[in-house]
């Protein structure tokens, strides 16, 4: 994201640099809902909030459900 904006502002002037890193577009490497762009204000209009809960000792993606590899466990166990 950084050398993203870095190299579209051509420059590591604050400012500008903020205005590079607004402009980029890279599709991320975690679950999303499309490749990484910014509003006016500065927040993430693609961000997916991921919800994971530790079952048999490994972490599982519990939410969202198109997303999901378990169900959730509700009254978790703790220590499970």
């Amino acid at each position: 994201m950084i050398a993203d904006g870095l190299e579209r502002a051509a420059s590591s002037e604050g400012a500008k640099l903020r205005d590079g890193i607004a402009k980029t577009a890279i599709q991320p490497l975690t679950l999303s809902n499309g490749p990484v762009h910014f509003s006016d204000t500065g927040e993430n209009t693609t961000a997916l909030p991921i919800l994971t809960q530790v079952q048999g000792q490994a972490p599982v993606v519990v939410f969202p459900a198109d997303s999901a590899q378990a169900k959730p466990l509700y009254p978790a166990n703790p220590g499970q």
